[in-house]
């Protein structure tokens, strides 16, 4: 157990306005955390959008922040939620002495049950049906004595199961106790030593999603885990069969999309070709849309991109009816037609194969109704995915292609390496800078050696608490088969807890497919010049330079 610390983290806040390093973040990101990690460690204060900011780059202490901050107050263990399993099975790799520590307690509590269970059986076969007929028969059926006798076996049976009762009762409570004291490894997780559940996630990111998205987005839902809701939506993604179906179709689209691609003579810009590719398959995936639904996909697909670009402008309104307006007018008036085409899609929707997924997602949305659910999908088919996926598929096939001959031949032919290659792509090329919380005024808590005092935002940064040389060795090396320690964190590109992005299984599968199609249709990729990585982060992650390339079979 920590103990509480005293001491603030490192850093400066300097003056409002006059002391924001905005501009040094957005014009060098990289080199902006290189310096100041240099100066004060992995975990430090500045002045970000005018707001002081704790920046994390510690993986344990970002671990800390997230799964604090994600309802470790909640009574609702991650273990009654099919869709944050996967959250579970992570705490359980990082925490291996926590878990023997929790082994133990579990088997002294199994122990008790055991002896309890024979107990009960014990009481059980006093008052088994077999052994009621032979009093019966020793007593006799009719009489005063067989009445009485027949009264008493009543009472006595009831008695047993009042004690049977209480026994059970009691050991639920020492169960529930034990649990407290000693909890299982998805709590040790979700309530890291000195982080109480303050850190708030919705006043985090409602300043930029509120307006575009509603007020009913379920990032601004506190604690959402634990929403019945989500955990139904939670269910949806984390089970494939959910869109078999649609992965299939899909599957069949992206072969004729790749080959396509490789018949192309002049070279194309790879991460343009790349998001489209990833844009035509969200929007049909969440839509349901078939491939006679060709104008509505491309109709789709502009307002999504003028939808995105209100979230990232100036967030003021200003229409004086000469033009378009500014880019927030232009983006909620996006907003209003894509509702009305998700709204459409959601009413008539059925269980056939092309719209499977979006059927599960209405279903697990009928109780929140129309308004609610439309919100959600359009969530679901916002710029935001579709970037990710294709900087991440950018990052991949990079990385894939002008690797050693002998790494992509291993990709061809062993899936579970191809496997281990996203999961080293996704730590080392994130698509997402970080996960943003607050911490409320009046609030303290603890985040890594250090003492965190009320209104601050908190910042954990992806890149480099994927990149922390505490937890990875040789952080900066690309090494897929790092992967194959089984004790090894997982990178926290999707976030971490129980509040992490449902989307990551159904992420990981779309990359795995289009990988595995460009993998079978492709023997090589012609850069004009040697690609750079190196990226570009807000909003989303893409090529800084822009990488021009053609597939060659």
């Amino acid at each position: 157990m920590s103990t509480t610390s005293t001491t603030s983290p490192p850093g400066s806040a300097g003056w409002a306005v006059v002391g924001d390093q905005s501009f040094s973040l957005w014009r060098d990101t990289q080199a902006f955390f290189t310096s100041q990690i240099e100066a004060h460690g992995r975990i430090f204060l500045t002045r970000l959008l005018n707001a002081k900011t704790i920046v994390v780059c510690s993986a344990n202490a970002g671990r800390q922040c997230l799964l604090g901050g994600a309802g470790a107050g909640d009574t609702q263990d991650t273990e009654d939620n099919d869709g944050c399993k996967e959250d579970d099975r992570d705490a359980a790799d990082d925490t291996k002495s926590q878990q023997a520590h929790t082994s133990s307690s579990h088997a002294q509590q199994g122990s008790a049950s055991s002896s309890l269970d024979h107990q009960h059986n014990a009481t059980d076969n006093a008052t088994d049906p077999h052994q009621h007929h032979k009093l019966k028969h020793k007593h006799g059926k009719h009489g005063k004595h067989g009445k009485h006798h027949k009264h008493q076996i009543h009472r006595k049976h009831h008695k047993h199961r009042q004690q049977q009762g209480r026994a059970h009762h009691q050991h639920h409570q020492h169960h529930q106790q034990q649990h407290e004291q000693q909890p299982t490894a998805a709590k040790l997780e979700r309530q890291p030593a000195g982080c109480p559940a303050v850190l708030d996630r919705a006043s985090a990111y409602r300043p930029f999603v509120e307006k575009v998205y509603g007020s009913q987005c379920m990032l601004l839902t506190p604690k959402s885990s634990a929403h019945p809701e989500i955990a139904a939506l939670h269910r949806v993604f984390a089970r494939p069969e959910t869109c078999a179906e649609n992965l299939a179709l899909l599957e069949a689209w992206a072969r004729q999309q790749v080959q396509q691609l490789s018949e192309a003579e002049a070279p194309f810009d790879l991460y343009q070709e790349l998001k489209a590719l990833c844009v035509a398959a969200t929007l049909t995936l969440f839509l349901g849309l078939e491939d006679g639904e060709r104008d509505l996909l491309h109709r789709a697909t502009q307002l999504i991109t003028t939808h995105w670009h209100g979230l990232t402008s100036l967030p003021i309104r200003l229409n004086l009816g000469f033009g378009k307006g500014s880019g927030l007018d232009q983006a909620l008036d996006a907003k209003e037609e894509l509702e009305t085409i998700i709204k459409g899609r959601i009413l008539r929707c059925k269980p056939v194969p092309h719209q499977q997924f979006l059927f599960h997602i209405v279903q697990a949305c009928q109780s929140q109704g129309l308004d609610v659910t439309c919100r959600h999908l359009l969530l679901f088919i916002s710029a935001l995915i579709p970037k990710a996926l294709a900087s991440l598929l950018t990052s991949m096939v990079v990385e894939l292609f002008t690797s050693h001959p002998d790494t992509l031949e291993r990709a061809r032919s062993d899936d579970q390496f191809l496997e281990r290659f996203l999961t080293e792509t996704e730590r080392l090329h994130p698509p997402f800078l970080a996960a943003r919380r607050t911490l409320p005024k009046d609030a303290v808590c603890n985040i890594g050696p250090y003492r965190v005092e009320g209104e601050r935002v908190i910042m954990c940064i992806f890149s480099e608490m994927n990149k922390d040389p505490d937890v990875y060795k040789n952080p900066e090396a690309f090494d897929a088969d790092r992967w194959l320690d089984a004790s090894l964190p997982k990178p926290m590109t999707f976030g971490w807890g129980p509040d992490r992005c449902m989307g990551q299984p159904l992420a990981r599968h779309l990359l795995l497919m289009f990988a595995r199609q460009l993998l079978h249709h492709i023997n090589r990729v012609d850069f004009e010049e040697p690609p750079s990585l190196s990226p570009k982060w807000l909003p989303v992650a893409r090529p800084r330079s822009q990488i021009n390339a053609c597939f060659r079979k």
